[in-house]
């Protein structure tokens, strides 16, 4: 195995010094979880020695020992696995260029002629390798699946292992990797994008011309005075991805970034590196929410957020322009009836053992001794969404309802009368695509068989796991025969009618 850029490694582990594999995916997940309250912000890194090839699997649908989240990298051969569990600004730098990448396709029409995925194991020779993201031919058209281009990130002040995942891409004669965007974070801040390729120069033989990476293109985001400056631009060769060259008199053609990839706001760039209450300025407004005090993290002092507050276009000191404001907001609260219509625990939404933020109204806690999913209303106005789902979840419990997540209890603040959130299970999984076509038709029908409606059906509110699909997020679902709902055959038919194409569907929408 190659060494070059293990140096961010925090922990090795060998698999055969545990006596049974929970034991192993406990102290695993127990780090992970441990290593972000530290640093909620970096990537972390360990390695397992002696991790059997049977307990790696590349189907992504097989209960694994393994995280959800992490970015795997395994050698067969020496049984040596390297574990990443990315930061937030490693992610949300993966997603919007993933996003920007999906827009560039559907504007040549070509969306879905080369599919991407999140994630996807593939194999090269003995290694299996997961990469933040790939393009390519996944069951699109006649051609077999494999990717053509891969997205690799890392959120480190070294940059080595991303020339190794470049070099790992594109120097094996049996991958069909031309093309590797590298994005490297750095805390300065800094965001650092090379394109790898193959050499250009003639081979004789292979033995003495092997295939050789080169990164032939680069562009810097740097922050200058509140600002990002973007330095250089970025180009994608069309017929490297297609593998065939552009159609004459379409808009097909090289993919081409400039300052548009980088559009992060010069705040977040600055800050959101320092913890997340930093990373909620927005336009000289710092919103704090209730997750933002569940979040296991130390909160930026005073004179740090200033100091970024600053920066913002048209910050001026003094007590003209800059006030603060405590309870602005009238106290929210579920309605009594909605809470009443799905019995429930209550847990004091301070006394919960936060292990993640996911989104403003999204959190990973533990509860029993089990990780499971809170959602809250921040504002008054998200309350409505809420009470609708917890009556929804009401309908499924009373009408035995199997496929969605098992509802727990409910979060309040405060005064046990004062619910603002609930809990419920965790479902692990992945999101469909079309091969998961019949699981999740079986899964809609059954939801219209005990008479609801669930009408914001796409393949982000759907989880499957070994060939079941199961239902999430019913914040607009509807009961019929429920508040004069008369038009609910129709919605329902058209509901099941529609799923094949929702789940073809890569623009992003619904995405939370």
């Amino acid at each position: 195995m190659d060494l070059e850029g293990l140096s961010d490694v925090e922990v090795t582990m060998d698999f055969t010094s545990f006596t049974n594999s929970n034991d192993f995916s406990k102290t695993l997940q127990d780090f992970f979880y441990n290593a972000r309250d530290r640093d909620s912000i970096g990537d972390h890194t360990a390695i397992v020695t002696k991790y059997p090839n049977n307990l790696f699997t590349i189907d992504d649908d097989e209960p694994s020992l393994l995280p959800r989240r992490r970015k795997a990298l395994y050698f067969r051969d020496s049984q040596i696995l390297l574990l990443k569990m990315p930061g937030g600004p490693h992610e949300i730098a993966a997603g919007k260029f993933s996003d920007r990448f999906v827009l560039k396709l559907n504007e040549m029409g070509c969306s879905e002629e080369i599919v991407p995925t999140r994630g996807k194991t593939m194999l090269i020779n003995s290694i299996r390798k997961e990469a933040d993201a790939s393009w390519g031919f996944f069951g699109a058209g006649t051609k077999p699946s494999y990717a053509t281009c891969v997205l690799e990130c890392s959120m480190s002040e070294d940059n080595r292992a991303l020339s190794r995942d470049a070099r790992l891409w594109l120097e094996h004669e049996n991958s069909h990797v031309a093309q590797v965007v590298t994005l490297q974070i750095y805390r300065r801040p800094e965001i650092i994008f090379k394109v790898w390729t193959r050499a250009l120069e003639q081979r004789d033989t292979r033995e003495h011309h092997p295939l050789q990476a080169v990164d032939d293109q680069e562009i810097r985001i740097t922050l200058q005075a509140g600002r990002p400056v973007v330095e250089g631009t970025m180009c994608l060769s069309f017929e490297k991805l297609f593998e065939r060259k552009p159609r004459p008199g379409t808009r097909e053609g090289d993919l081409n970034f400039s300052a548009p990839v980088a559009c992060w706001h010069p705040v977040t760039l600055g800050c959101s590196f320092e913890g997340d209450n930093l990373s909620n300025i927005r336009n000289g407004v710092l919103g704090l929410s209730t997750l933002d005090f569940l979040t296991p993290t130390t909160a930026p002092e005073s004179s740090r957020i200033l100091f970024y507050l600053r920066k913002l276009p048209g910050w001026r000191l003094g007590m003209a322009h800059a006030h603060c404001a405590f309870d602005e907001f009238s106290l929210r609260a579920l309605d009594s009836g909605a809470v009443a219509a799905c019995a429930g625990r209550r847990f004091n939404i301070l006394d919960l053992e936060v292990r993640e933020r996911i989104s403003d109204r999204l959190g990973r806690v533990v509860v029993d001794g089990t990780v499971c999913i809170v959602k809250i209303a921040r504002f008054k106005h998200e309350l409505a969404a809420l009470e609708r789902e917890v009556r929804i979840y009401g309908v499924l419990k009373d009408r035995e309802f199997a496929f969605a997540p098992r509802f727990i209890g409910y979060a309040y603040e405060e005064e046990e009368s004062r619910v603002v959130g609930f809990l419920m299970e965790e479902l692990h999984g992945q999101h469909p695509d079309i091969w998961d076509l019949a699981a999740c038709e079986d899964a809609v029908w059954r939801l219209h068989g005990v008479g609801v409606v669930h009408g914001d059906l796409n393949r982000w509110n759907i989880i499957v796991l070994g060939g079941v699909a199961r239902l999430i997020n019913f914040g607009v679902a509807r009961v019929v025969g429920e508040g004069g709902y008369k038009d609910a055959e129709a919605e329902a038919e058209d509901e099941l009618g529609r799923l094949a194409e929702r789940l073809l569907d890569v623009s992003g929408v619904g995405l939370r």
